[in-house]
């Protein structure tokens, strides 16, 4: 039995939702609420969009992220994307958090005449955000982040003008990158609007519309902390 990339992307969002949260606090930082969650997405690029789902784990301490895209760009060019990220938590409804993500993207490009052009793309970056869960009314929380990374990129292209006709060529690029967004919560929902921007450029590589479901402490910040209280004194 053959299990395709979505199959096998399927397994690994079923084995994460397995493993147990610590004591769930907000992941402020990234723009999401406390304990783990999924989300779908879509995407506006420059050119072209996308739409893809992720993943998200916050403990006490350490914070997870996972997730996929699919990206059209044009007719002829199209493309997937994936992405893992760690990093520390640091704080409570106010959170600076450092941290590294490790990014692949593969973008294929029908040239025509038989004539094929992959792109193949490692990142990975590392860099500091900072975000605030704000309870508003009730169970209604704003959270608010943003934050800077450095990026380093290994492109690497493949051109097929034929079945003996294979040539590759590589090339590496830095850059800085600001990530920003809001997110509203409310119970289990959240939802809201995150922008990437490449500093070089001076322009938005992507923004991207969210909404998902958390699961597990889904409480409120007071709530939290008043649990954690009443443990101590007990």
């Amino acid at each position: 039995m053959t299990i395709g990339r979505s199959g096998i992307l399927g397994l690994v969002v079923a084995a994460a939702f397995l493993v147990p949260a610590a004591d769930s606090a907000a992941q402020a930082c990234n723009g999401t609420p406390r304990g783990s969650g999924l989300a779908a997405e879509y995407g506006v690029l420059a050119e072209g969009n996308t739409y893809g789902a992720a993943l998200h784990q916050a403990g006490s301490l350490m914070a997870f992220g996972l997730g996929y895209r699919r990206r059209d760009v044009a007719a002829d060019y199209s493309g997937h994307e994936g992405f893992l990220r760690t990093g520390l938590v640091l704080g409570g409804k106010f959170q600076i958090c450092p941290g590294i993500q490790l990014g692949f993207q593969r973008d294929t490009w029908q040239v025509g005449d038989g004539v094929t052009l992959n792109a193949n793309h490692l990142a990975g970056s590392a860099g500091v955000s900072a975000g605030l869960e704000q309870r508003l009314i009730g169970d209604l929380a704003l959270i608010p982040y943003a934050g800077a990374r450095y990026v380093f990129n290994i492109l690497a292209y493949q051109l097929d003008a034929g079945p003996d006709e294979t040539n590759v060529t590589g090339d590496t690029l830095s850059n800085m990158h600001l990530d920003y967004g809001v997110m509203l919560g409310y119970g289990k929902v959240f939802g809201g609007y995150a922008v990437s921007m490449n500093l070089d450029t001076k322009r938005p590589y992507i923004g991207r519309f969210v909404l998902g479901l958390s699961f597990g402490g889904g409480r409120s910040s007071r709530t939290a902390l008043v649990a954690a209280s009443e443990r101590r004194r007990r």
